[in-house]
């Protein structure tokens, strides 16, 4: 992922991970491309290795309200 200074940050996703989509707080789908998250991880301090628990985000194109 990238962040918001431009840093790419590899961060491993388990089977384990659960995904919170602010605007659709019943859906477990994982985040697409473009979507901002904010991601709670840990780290492994032998290898060095960032692996997410929890993984909060928002659409990055939100739809419209029908009128």
């Amino acid at each position: 992922m990238k962040t918001t200074k431009g840093q790419v940050v590899l961060v491993l996703l388990t089977k384990q991970v659960k995904y919170k989509n602010k605007h659709n707080p019943k859906s477990l789908d994982p985040p697409a491309v473009g979507d901002r998250v904010i991601i709670e991880a840990s780290r492994d301090e032998k290898t060095k290795k960032v692996t997410a628990t929890v993984v909060h985000y928002s659409p990055g194109s939100i739809p419209l309200p029908p009128r």
